[in-house]
């Protein structure tokens, strides 16, 4: 297990694995099996807005992490991926779905398809990207809710999103200054500052980099 999302689960990479302790425990309480599936890397998030039928959707794809060898999204750029928005659109219009939602995709190169990982009925913390990419999730989010007509754009592709201050430009410091590309910035809107009263954003991001606890999950391997 990684983490504390990962309590309770176990992974098991090869049969000598399961434990006789394990396996009392998943024989005496209800558990869900499922494949592990071996790429862990390739994960691909998906992003609707339904109010019982599909309104809107974008997708982005993951560019540097933090910590880089797997963990919270730093860098992606949107994209428009017709297998996930048609494997997405399988489960939302089974459960008549209202809302927003994210859906993550783990590519399975056994059967060279994308498979849900996880759902999550939540604002998640790329959402910024929908306004920027012209999907404008968040804002016809807000529309449905006020009885209001749906807004919609040309789909712009090929936006990113970062999150710059301080978890990125961290990276960069670990990695010895070696990210390549590191200080382009077209195309690209900022978690923590894009469409915030600048002030407020300064504030913010000190408050946030100065408190005891993300200064050690920033500084962390």
């Amino acid at each position: 297990s990684v983490g504390s999302g990962g309590k309770g689960i176990y992974r098991l990479y090869k049969s000598c694995d399961l434990t006789l302790e394990i396996y009392e425990k998943v024989t005496r309480e209800s558990y869900t099996v499922q494949e592990l599936i071996e790429n862990g890397r390739d994960v691909k998030g998906a992003f609707y807005l339904y109010d019982t039928k599909l309104i809107g959707f974008y997708a982005h794809e993951r560019i540097r992490t933090s910590p880089p060898d797997g963990g919270v999204t730093v860098f992606s750029k949107s994209i428009h991926d017709e297998r996930l928005l048609s494997e997405g659109r399988k489960l939302l219009d089974d459960l008549h779905w209202k809302g927003l939602i994210m859906l993550e995709f783990l590519y399975d190169s056994k059967t060279d398809s994308y498979k849900i990982i996880e759902a999550n009925p939540r604002i998640w913390g790329s959402i910024l990207l929908s306004e920027y990419c012209g999907e404008r999730l968040l804002t016809n989010y807000v529309n449905i809710c006020l009885g209001r007509s749906f807004e919609k754009e040309d789909s712009i592709q090929t936006r990113y999103i970062r999150w710059f201050f301080p978890v990125d430009l961290l990276n960069y410091i670990k990695t010895g200054f070696s990210i390549a590309g590191f200080w382009s910035f077209k195309n690209t809107c900022f978690i923590n500052w894009t469409y915030a009263n600048k002030l407020s954003a300064i504030y913010y991001n000190l408050i946030s980099l100065f408190r005891l606890k993300n200064i050690q999950r920033f500084f962390r391997k």
